[in-house]
């Protein structure tokens, strides 16, 4: 997905600066204003990503508490479901 965002003309100095002090600290090659700014996205997207695989984590808790309390004979009838998966 693909997502395009405008600096206002004023705020273009403000942007810079902080590009700059972000060269100068980095120890990579230099970026621009738009290099800086997708490398934020990118820090920020693996923050949204890392909080829903937590989402996502205490979900399936109360499903696996249903799993261990079902009978002997569901919880092998499940397993064999799943076998073709490796889970």
């Amino acid at each position: 997905m693909n997502i395009h965002t405008t600096i206002p003309d004023e705020a273009v100095p403000a942007w810079q600066y902080r590009v700059d002090q972000f060269n100068a600290g980095s120890g990579q090659p230099p970026v621009d204003i738009e290099g800086f700014a997708q490398i934020t996205r990118d820090v920020e997207t693996e923050g949204y990503a890392a909080s829903y695989a937590a989402y996502q984590l205490t979900q399936l808790v109360p499903l696996g508490d249903q799993f261990n309390a079902a009978p002997t004979n569901v919880q092998d009838q499940v397993k064999a479901l799943l076998a073709p998966y490796n889970l």
